[in-house]
């Protein structure tokens, strides 16, 4: 268990450092003030992009918890698949696309440069997690396509020996 806290931090730690490495050239190459012009033109795409992964994180985040509830959450538990980090990494997920959707309009209207780098971060680090987030909808999907696979079979089985 420890090691799979560890791998997850792990995950966010690198996100983080994805965006260090792709802001920096960038900052580096476009400057300053080419990066508030561009945040000052584009904050509504920026929170538009934001908006839809926000939407996504949070239906994930609903499915979740209903999942865990039912037949396909008590095969997760069985399997040792079901723990709080799923849904703990859809919440982060959930509330740094909220961020992300907030931070660039307030940047755009301060026109401060520290609060556009810090836009322009949280803009990048929620694009970078947008690929977490479909990697783990992924992994639910595949989950549950396996669960209903293995279940409908039992079920099959079950009727077979109820007639025989």
């Amino acid at each position: 268990m420890k090691r799979h806290r560890r791998l997850k931090a792990w995950g966010y730690i690198v996100e983080f450092i994805a965006v260090g490495v792709i802001y920096g050239p960038i900052l580096f190459f476009a400057g300053e003030k080419h990066l508030d012009s561009l945040l000052q033109k584009n904050w509504a795409a920026c929170s538009g992009i934001a908006a839809t992964l926000f939407a996504a994180a949070l239906a994930g985040l609903i499915y979740m918890a209903q999942a865990f509830a039912s037949e396909f959450g008590k095969y997760l538990k069985w399997l040792g698949e079901a723990d709080e980090s799923y849904i703990k990494a859809y919440q982060i997920q959930t509330l740094l696309f909220l961020m992300a959707g907030i931070v660039p309009p307030i940047a755009a209207f301060l026109k401060n440069d520290i609060v556009v780098h810090i836009a322009w971060i949280t803009v990048l680090y929620a694009v970078i997690n947008g690929m977490s987030l479909i990697d783990n909808t992924v992994w639910l999907i595949r989950m549950n396509l396996k669960f209903r696979v293995e279940y409908d079979a039992a079920m099959l089985q079950e009727d077979e020996k109820k007639k025989g």
